[in-house]
């Protein structure tokens, strides 16, 4: 009960103006009531009077009892708008105060825009600086507004030289209309590129410069200008160069020409060459197998010393026979006719036969073979008559350059790389280094002169590489003086 009167009592503080209006209008109809009431003489001369015909009467009653009705709208209308007004004035209060925080957030925002302007303008302003290149901004009037370090380090300017003056004033009399057109393109598309203009230093230096134009609208126009005349220097040099370089590709197409020539020259007296120790050999060997088959024959028929010369005399016909036969196969394989007859065979039966073909030559020479093969080795593809051809010549240097005592060894053995290797050692001369490259080269000889200790024609080496490349192997020497050689070439196992 007491929070209604509390609430009533408020009610009529915020209110009481319409309360006011409101009650007026019953006070007014309660007091007419009770003056006619009174006047009347009870109830129902009062009714009577309210109820008269009169026009007059009839229009003043139905004001007298709308005056409550009129009053009460009337207050209700005065409260709304009371309310109304305070709830406008709380709003107008609350959108005051939501746009002075908003007032206050928009000018912190602006402040922190404001420096990160400034911080970006301040960077932007150090890379510009910093940057090597050129960076010239200048006004539509062609006045210059700003310059770079590298402006200043290109130009030799400084900024406080420049700034206020023409931007055409850096560049010569003949590059001004290029300039202006530069200008007029950038003006229009908002962008020009030149890769090659001139300015001039302030020192007078002429340079060449590569330049790009930025339209910035009505605040004028950003040039970035880059020295390129160490570049173009570069490229003059290099021009330079590129046509010494074709020069020279000319002169070596002429040399190679020359140098085809003579090697085709060359190949063709090689060809003769040996066509004519082919020819030549065949001549030859005619002649002493008459004469070996005659001396053959003799021998049968003498005794005595007669015997012994006709030996002597069928061993220099034999010797001659193997050097003609290398000769001949020398020429065969330099001329590609040579098609191997390849076989299955064992390497130890081919140097056991070798060995005992060149015993009696060891013996004369007074020098030992001894042969180290292991009987578990594979079995070879070869061309047996070649193998042996080029084994046997090894096995004659191995005698012929030895000591009277001397010792020659044959070894064979397998390489984990499935090749078979067999080498010739022997006890003898030795060979310096710096001739060892060239022994397998044809007709080459350490003593080449005509009284030279060692006889040979200088074929035996080279035929022993050509039969051994033939099957697909290597050959090489190691040697050195007063310690003999060894002589070693390889034999593929697949």
């Amino acid at each position: 009960m007491l929070g209604f009167f509390i609430e009533l009592t408020h009610t009529i503080k915020r209110y009481r103006l319409s309360i006011a209006i409101g009650l007026s209008g019953w006070v007014l109809l309660i007091s007419y009531l009770v003056y006619e009431f009174s006047g009347m003489g009870g109830l129902r001369g009062l009714v009577a009077h309210l109820l008269r015909g009169d026009p007059l009467f009839v229009v003043f009653h139905t004001m007298i009892l709308l005056a409550p009705v009129i009053s009460t709208a009337f207050a209700y209308l005065v409260g709304k708008k009371v309310a109304l007004e305070k709830e406008l004035r709380n709003h107008t209060e609350d959108l005051i105060r939501i746009v002075e925080d908003k007032t206050r957030e928009l000018k912190h925002y602006s402040e922190h825009l404001k420096e990160l302007v400034d911080e970006r303008t301040a960077e932007l302003r150090a890379i510009l600086m910093a940057s090597m290149d050129a960076v010239i901004n200048f006004s539509s009037r062609g006045d210059v507004l700003m310059w770079s370090r590298g402006a200043e380090d290109i130009l030799g300017y400084t900024e406080g030289e420049v700034v206020g003056e023409k931007f055409s004033y850096l560049f010569p009399p003949e590059m001004q209309e290029e300039l202006k057109e530069l200008i007029k393109k950038a003006r229009i598309e908002g962008f020009a590129r030149q890769s090659e203009l001139k300015m001039r230093r302030k020192d007078g230096r002429i340079i060449d410069v590569e330049m790009t134009l930025t339209s910035l609208g009505k605040q004028g126009f950003t040039a970035i200008v880059r020295d390129i005349t160490q570049r173009k220097r570069y490229e003059e040099m290099l021009r330079q160069s590129r046509d010494a370089y074709f020069n020279m590709l000319q002169d070596l197409e002429r040399a190679h020409e020359e140098l085809k020539y003579a090697y085709d020259e060359l190949r063709e007296i090689d060809r003769i060459k040996t066509d004519i120790i082919s020819n030549v050999s065949h001549e030859l060997k005619t002649p002493l197998t008459v004469a070996r088959g005659f001396i053959e024959l003799a021998l049968g028929e003498v005794n005595g010393s007669v015997k012994e010369y006709l030996k002597l005399a069928a061993e220099a016909l034999e010797k001659q026979n193997h050097i003609i036969d290398d000769l001949v196969k020398v020429a065969e394989i330099h001329r590609g006719r040579v098609s191997l007859n390849l076989e299955e065979a064992d390497i130890g039966d081919i140097i056991w036969e070798v060995v005992e073909l060149k015993r009696e030559m060891a013996q004369r020479h007074g020098v030992s073979m001894r042969v180290e093969v292991n009987s578990q080795l594979p079995r070879v593809r070869v061309d047996v008559g070649g193998i042996k051809h080029a084994l046997g010549n090894l096995v004659d240097n191995a005698i012929k350059f030895n000591r009277p005592g001397g010792e020659v060894r044959i070894k064979a053995a397998t390489l984990r790389d499935n090749f078979l290797v067999v080498c010739v050692e022997d006890t003898g001369i030795g060979i310096e280094k710096h001739h060892l490259e060239k022994i397998f080269e044809p007709l080459f000889q350490v003593d080449s002169s005509t009284t030279r200790k060692y006889p040979g024609t200088g074929m035996g080496l080279t035929l022993a590489k050509r039969m051994v490349e033939l099957h697909g192997g290597t050959i090489w020497a190691e040697s050195e003086p007063g310690r003999g050689s060894k002589f070693c070439f390889t034999l593929p196992l697949e």
